[in-house]
């Protein structure tokens, strides 16, 4: 599912002022406007973005309200929208203020206190000077009540666009995608008349492929290169002893590069596709080469061919496409007809 720019608004905000015994709290209800019809989900939290704590609700929701709010401080609100469940959009926020400000702490007041003339009877009476000493008593004056009384219960907040950044899209069978290709098959030689398979070996091969270049729907153009290599045995007869599997002779080989126009259809659960182009071998041509039926031995030789492909792809993952792929080719100058059927693991970008 594509994920589409997305505008939120969070239109205005309401308060409540309520009193449970002596202690204030504040209700916030927070509204906002859906602006895309294909958002499926919305989720919040207030004063954090944690993980763990988001709260998810429908689409078809626009509303929420919170309960039991300090009044004295702020609060924010954090929103995310989704298309699919999986990707969310960037945080729009929105924030009310205090309702209230902080009540001040009671002053504490200090007096001095005087204590009484002590007279004391002597032979000889003196009478002492009053003596007058200050000690500090702390007396605790108890705050005066503090009457809250809202004048309106609901103020409103007009709160400007917050238009989240939304993900990167995902991309569908039908966009343009750079694949790596890695085939693994077997092949063998054809002979049409009369009809005749002949030899297997076993094939390797490495692409690159341009998909999509230009399509309309789930109709698509592109390009392909491969490097292939194919390897089997000398007449179709394996090595009957351990020194031969590592003498040159024994083996046949061919390396070839080529290019093919490529058509594709698009869908669900994958992609057919078809390819046609030329391409250059080089290879070794002993007697009875499964690869290239030329009649005669040599070291090195080289043929032009061409060649078609057709397949279907599975999608798997977002990066890996597992399928099945049959390629012909018509070698040239010795006419005759090789074909390949091959695993393919494609890797698109």
């Amino acid at each position: 599912m594509n994920l589409k720019k997305l505008v939120v608004l969070i239109s205005f905000l309401i308060f409540a002022l309520v009193m449970v015994g002596a202690e204030p709290t504040m209700s916030v209800k927070w509204q906002w406007e859906l602006g895309d019809p294909d958002v499926t989900q919305f989720r919040y939290q207030v004063d954090g973005e944690i993980d763990s704590a988001w709260v998810s609700v429908e689409g078809s929701v626009s509303y929420i309200e919170i309960t039991g709010l300090d009044p004295y401080s702020n609060h924010t609100l954090y929103l995310q929208c989704t298309y699919d469940g999986v990707i969310w959009s960037d945080s729009a926020s929105s924030v009310a203020e205090a309702l209230l400000d902080k009540v001040p702490e009671a002053p504490v007041i200090t007096q001095a206190v005087v204590e009484p003339i002590v007279v004391i009877e002597d032979p000889e009476p003196v009478i002492e000077e009053p003596q007058v000493v200050e000690e500090e008593v702390a007396i605790e004056v108890p705050a005066e009540e503090v009457a809250v009384v809202a004048e309106d219960p609901v103020k409103e907040e007009v709160v400007p666009t917050v238009a989240p950044e939304v993900k990167e899209k995902k991309k569908s069978n039908y966009d343009y995608s750079t694949n790596i290709i890695l085939n693994l098959g077997v092949g063998t030689n054809v002979e049409f008349s009369p009809f005749k398979i002949s030899g297997t070996y076993p094939s390797i091969g490495l692409g690159l492929e341009f998909q999509n270049i230009i399509h309309a729907g789930a109709f698509g153009m592109g390009l392909r290169a491969d490097a292939n290599v194919n390897l089997g045995p000398v007449g179709s007869e394996w090595p009957k002893s351990f020194g031969d599997y590592f003498n040159p002779k024994s083996w046949t080989y061919d390396s070839s590069f080529g290019g093919m126009l490529m058509m594709y259809l698009g869908g669900n659960p994958g992609d057919f596709y078809l390819g046609g182009g030329a391409g250059y071998s080089i290879f070794n041509p002993q007697d009875g080469s499964p690869a290239h039926t030329l009649g005669k031995a040599g070291c090195f030789s080289t043929a032009w061919y061409y060649q078609a492909a057709l397949g279907f792809r599975f999608n798997l993952a977002k990066h890996f496409k597992l399928g099945l792929e049959v390629n012909g080719r018509y070698m040239q100058p010795a006419k005759a007809f090789t074909a390949n059927g091959v695993l393919t693991l494609t890797f698109p970008f």
